[in-house]
């Protein structure tokens, strides 16, 4: 009987243990909204948060907004500093010259690389969010 009450207080302990530590994750949610420096929000996208070799991403959603996930839906990002790039922020065009329609950048082209955009990011972030400003393209921008 001993024996007995002495497993199920270990196996108690141990899934008690297990427990606590899935509530412990290390990853922190981010949430913020991406618009143009005149305050129009940016309807499409992807931001993106690299760090070395680490990635997260966030599409963005038609009022702007986004949430970071790195492995699954909405779970955040782990502590740490982050350069933020943004892509996919186009409209699509067509011309007298070239009747198919193509994709143009609305954004200014430094926040495609992560080597010449000036976006940074702390996690964890204060209350959680990160808004992003954007500086438009200056040949392909108009507001709407």
């Amino acid at each position: 009987m001993e024996c007995f009450v002495t497993r199920v207080f270990v196996v108690g302990i141990a899934s008690l243990s297990l427990f606590v530590c899935l509530g412990c994750s290390n990853q922190h949610r981010l949430t913020g909204k991406v618009t143009f420096s005149d305050g129009q929000p940016v309807t499409k996208g992807m931001v993106i948060f690299s760090n070395g070799a680490f990635q997260a991403r966030g599409e963005i959603q038609a009022d702007g907004s986004y949430t970071a996930s790195s492995t699954g839906k909405n779970d955040g990002l782990p502590k740490g500093e982050y350069k933020v790039t943004v892509s996919g922020v186009t409209k699509t065009v067509s011309g007298k010259n070239n009747p198919m329609p193509f994709p143009v950048t609305l954004c200014d082209d430094k926040y495609l690389d992560v080597n010449t955009t000036d976006l940074a990011c702390t996690v964890p972030a204060p209350g959680k969010t990160f808004n992003i400003v954007l500086d438009p393209h200056p040949q392909n921008y108009e507001t709407p």
